[in-house]
């Protein structure tokens, strides 16, 4: 049965480095009971004194020394390689000489470094080593080191510092007998029995040799060193392809086989050769497992793990940069929880990593230290610590067991994340309810503030205005009868006023000046505040919406007729936040006054070339001469959605910020570069409008931020795509525009059809998507008649509405006009015929 992953049982391991150097790339360790021996590229074989503390469990290595050194690499023979990288940290070396001084840290550079079989067949007998590999301490004392260039195994004695041929040493081949005799081609692993019987892995014979009394035999591999993947009872009838490492089991009986290209573990018996695939396939993979369902890639060595009970081994597992748990007993494959970066390491045929059960092992995962493991060549045991050699980074690490599992780890973490959390909710509830408090102990008194503020305001206009009432409207003069008999009363109407008005001035009665003015303001209050002069006056009724209204646009309230589709509603929210509207507003007016406003891009040495929106809103929106080429790129965007934020409408409307930034920037990418209607105009009339409503008095006409928004949203669209040339050009020409909107402002229908479609084509342009379709329907109508009015067609038209609306307010010179013609008529005895009305406002009646 394959083990479960992530079992809450398994025992945390530790990693220490214990030595670390640039110039020291180690292969291969053995250990001895009070030295680390280690093979490195390019510089031979280093000793490292060891320290051991049994209390702690903890090791500790002394200065290193090279004791054996490396021929090839330090330059002592005269011969030429084809394989760059061999040999590193040489700067005397150049590319015409045995390799190169730049060593490439990855697992294709030692391999390939290690199978340029070919290019090292030296020939002749040496007398040291020429490119040492792996090494192991023998029971009488000695090192025994392999050499993969002298194709051979060397003899090291520590105490004398002697190094002697021990078997091989010659070009390579593949012959058995004699140990001196003998020909190996570049042997790799080794190891040695408490017998003092060696076994060597013969890498590129494809064999595992045997070395007793002085004799070498091949154990198991193909007679003629013949490469494949094969098992067998009979050891010469066994293939291997490129062994690399080899380790003994607990009772010495067999060999346990890093068989490198072949991607697997074998199992030899040392008596009789007979080998088994022990974990791994013929295919390279990651993958945890029993037998061959497991997977491996390119093992190069291994190890037993002290602290076992099941006689486990590491190995080290050089293409998936990972430490792989051999179970020997029952042929399975794990990857250690500290070396797994997700639950996709964990894939296997058996093991269902999917959904909710992957994002639990993720989650454990991360509560747990990781162990990293680079391309790492050599691997040994030490007491109850495992030592690593890290070739990527030149350094030697310590592996040892820790106290902890990874249940017990998982745990705190969850606790750990609990308390947390508990902590976050305690603290994100606390600074809620102070600042809810503060919050609303603002609002009260704001509310408050607010309220007296109005409260006083409305109190001194009524005051303002019954005075005003009394005076002007109510008052009478005692001194002349003529003035009491005009006294105008709550109960008479002011048609009635007229009318008595009249028949006095028949019967010969010359109104006084005084008179005639209080019979005009009647007239007007019987208008405004009761829509019809024939019903009496009611001021008390009235005097909310007269005090909205000063004297002087009185006669043009009532002669401008407001369009039909003009709202009459009032929205609360309007009027909470026209003072912000104001404050924006004064806040621009002052900011002309620091020094920095005047200046411009040509006398400021650090400007890029343009001001941003931001300055240019503070800076130059009160002031209508302004030059728009210092808003940059993007002026009609920048200056649309900072005018939509300083106005509130993204605030108190449910419009989207981020599709109306994008609905702008999208209009202003489709305008056309025509030399005059361009975004840089467009930009020009939205500051104008901008102007007016601040600085024009345009904002006491408008009703809500939706008639705000028109206003501002018809400035953005009124252009849009324009191709240069006007309506009357269009019309002429027969331009496919004129054939669509049958002459009739063409560019104007044009502009309006294509921004709109543009915004509901696409939900991320179209802003106005949460808005009430009655709002909606309402901007639209309003956007479409303003840019309608820029037709210059209806020129002439808007100019004379516009006259007559400044015309309306001479009313009263008017009215002073009629009365003295009044008073001229009297004097010639003029009498008005019976039936007939006068028109006080028809400056040209007799």
């Amino acid at each position: 049965e394959i083990p479960v992953p992530l079992q809450e049982d398994e025992k945390l391991l530790e990693k220490t480095t214990v030595y670390q150097s640039d110039s020291f790339l180690p292969i291969r360790v053995a250990a001895s009971e009070d030295c680390l021996y280690a093979t490195a590229i390019g510089s031979g074989v280093w000793k490292f004194p060891i320290s051991y503390d049994d209390a702690k469990d903890k090791m500790q290595l002394g200065e290193p020394e090279v004791v054996v050194g490396d021929s090839i690499c330090n330059g002592n023979l005269t011969v030429r390689f084809n394989s760059p990288g061999i040999c590193s940290g040489h700067d005397h070396m150049d590319s015409d000489s045995l390799g190169v001084a730049d060593l490439r840290k990855t697992p294709e550079f030692v391999m390939a470094s290690i199978e340029q079989r070919e290019a090292l067949r030296v020939a002749g007998q040496f007398e040291e080593p020429l490119l040492p590999f792996d090494l192991v301490v023998a029971p009488d004392g000695s090192v025994l080191i392999t050499d993969v260039a002298a194709h051979g195994i060397w003899r090291y004695f520590p105490e004398s510092g002697a190094i002697e041929p021990f078997a091989g040493i010659d070009v390579a081949g593949t012959l058995d007998g004699e140990a001196l005799s003998a020909k190996f081609s570049s042997p790799t692993g080794i190891v040695v029995t408490e017998k003092n019987v060696v076994f060597v892995a013969d890498t590129w014979n494809h064999q595992i040799r045997k070395i007793e009394d002085g004799v070498v035999s091949t154990l198991a591999g193909d007679e003629r060193g013949l490469p494949g993947y094969a098992d067998g009872v009979n050891g010469s009838r066994v293939l291997f392809n490129g062994p690399f490492g080899l380790s003994l089991s607990e009772d010495e009986e067999y060999l346990l086989v890093a068989d490198t290209h072949n991607h697997v573990i074998r199992q030899v018996a040392v008596q009789n050769g007979s080998t088994s695939t022990l974990s791994g396939g013929i295919d390279a993979g990651f993958v945890d497992g029993i037998g061959p369902l497991s997977r491996f890639g390119s093992p190069v060595d291994l190890a037993p793990i002290p602290w076992s009970d099941e006689g486990s081994t590491y190995v080290t597992d050089v293409e998936n940069s990972a430490l792989r748990k051999v179970n020997r007993k029952w042929s399975t494959v794990e990857t250690p929880i500290q070396m797994t970066d997700s639950a996709a390491d964990y894939a296997s045929s058996d093991v269902d990593t999917d959904g909710l059960k992957a994002c639990k092992i993720d989650y454990e995962l991360e509560c747990i230290e990781r162990i990293e493991i680079l391309p790492s060549y050599g691997i040994d045991t030490y007491r109850n610590l495992m030592i690593l050699a890290d070739t990527s980074t030149g350094a030697l690490h310590v592996i040892k067991e820790s106290g902890n599992t990874f249940g017990k780890q998982v745990r705190q973490c969850q606790e750990e994340d609990a308390r947390k959390r508990h902590e976050t909710v305690i603290i994100a509830s606390a600074c809620s309810s102070v600042i809810l408090f503060i919050l609303l102990g603002a609002g009260v008194v704001g509310l408050v503030s607010i309220y007296r503020k109005n409260k006083a305001k409305l109190e001194a206009k009524e005051k303002k205005f019954k005075k005003y009432v009394k005076t002007n409207l109510l008052a009478s003069s005692s001194s002349s009868l003529d003035n009491e008999r005009y006294h105008i009363q709550q109960s008479i109407s002011p048609l009635d006023q007229v009318l008595t008005f009249l028949q006095e001035y028949e019967q010969g009665h010359i109104p006084s000046q005084d008179e005639a003015a209080k019979l005009r303001r009647k007239l007007i209050c019987g208008a405004l505040m009761n829509g019809d002069v024939s019903k009496p006056l009611d001021f008390d009724e009235g005097l909310n919406e007269f005090k909205k209204h000063d004297e002087a646009n009185l006669v043009a309230e009532l002669l401008q007729a407001p369009p039909t589709y003009r709202r009459t509603r009032s929205k609360k929210r309007w009027h909470k936040t026209f003072a912000a509207y104001h404050a924006a507003h004064l806040l621009r007016t002052a900011s002309k006054h620091y020094p920095h406003s005047t200046k411009t891009v040509e006398e400021d040495e650090d400007s890029e070339g343009a001001t941003d929106a931001s300055t240019f809103l503070v800076t130059f929106c009160s002031d209508f001469r302004v030059n728009l080429f210092q808003l940059g790129d993007h002026p009609l965007s920048n200056l649309g959605e900072l005018l939509f934020k300083e106005y509130g409408l993204t605030k108190e409307l449910p419009i989207h910020s981020v599709s109306f930034s994008k609905f702008t920037r999208r209009i202003e990418e489709l305008m056309k570069d025509v030399p005059y209607h361009n975004s840089k105009h467009v930009t020009g009339v939205l500051h104008a409008m901008d102007f007016f409503l601040m600085e024009g008095g345009l904002m006491s006409f408008i009703v809500d931020e939706y008639e705000l928004m028109a206003c501002l949203l018809s400035c953005i669209v009124h252009d849009f795509q324009h191709p240069g040339v006007n309506n009357d050009f269009l019309i002429r020409t027969g331009h496919e525009l004129a054939l669509t909107y049958n002459d009739s402002a063409p560019l104007e229908n044009f502009h309006l059809s294509s921004a709109f479609y543009l915004m509901k084509q696409s939900k991320d342009l179209d802003f106005l998507r949460d808005v009430p379709i009655e709002d909606s329907q309402h901007v639209r109508r309003l956007v479409i008649d303003l840019v309608w009015a820029t037709d210059m067609s209806k020129h002439f038209e808007i100019l004379n509405q516009g006259k007559l609306i400044l015309r309306s307010k001479e009313s009263k010179a008017c009215f002073d006009q009629a009365y003295e013609q009044l008073v001229k008529a009297k004097s010639n005895s003029f009498q008005i015929p019976r039936g007939q009305s006068f028109n006080f406002y028809d400056t040209t009646s007799s």
